[in-house]
């Protein structure tokens, strides 16, 4: 209870569990808006693609971005490239839309969540990374399928515009 209280495990839990969430929600729910709006499956699977490629392949700088700039400041760009996302899908439904904002909700995800995971080995000792890894992504992942869930939920009852702005928070 010692550690899961301290603001550093309570503020790293928050940012990779946001960012984690809201990337699931929207990316869960982007090939059911592209077919809704009769995007071909082949565009579709590119967007789907280039997201994929945006989450992992800045994690060959975000790393030393965290070691120069430091976790918060990465986890803020992180959360400013969220909101370019969701201002990109926000605005339209043309294929630009979906390629661009599932890059930038990709290229965010990465930062924030990079971020908030390295910020989280700052508020533990090496014996107790175990456990606290284990109760970090235990709320981190129950939220995220919630949210999962929740979207496909949202994205039923209320339509693609409307899930974008709730996953916005």
């Amino acid at each position: 209870y010692e550690i899961v209280s301290q603001p550093t495990f309570i503020i790293s839990c928050a940012v990779a569990t946001l960012a984690h969430t809201i990337m699931v929600m929207l990316m869960s729910d982007v090939t059911l808006a592209m077919s809704h709006y009769n995007f071909s499956l082949s565009t579709t699977s590119l967007v789907m693609e280039l997201h994929f490629f945006a989450m992992f392949a800045p994690g060959f700088i975000s790393g030393k971005l965290i070691s120069n700039y430091g976790t918060f400041k990465i986890a803020l760009l992180g959360g400013i490239i969220f909101a370019l996302s969701i201002v990109v899908f926000g605005i339209g439904v043309e294929a630009w839309n979906f390629y661009i904002g599932m890059i930038l909700l990709g290229v965010g995800w990465n930062f924030s969540f990079s971020a908030g995971t390295v910020m989280l080995t700052d508020c533990y000792e090496p014996h107790e990374a175990t456990r606290v890894q284990a109760i970090n992504d235990f709320i981190l992942f129950s939220v995220a399928g919630a949210g999962s869930l929740a979207s496909g939920i949202i994205f039923e009852v209320y339509g693609w515009v409307n899930m974008i702005f709730v996953s916005s928070g």
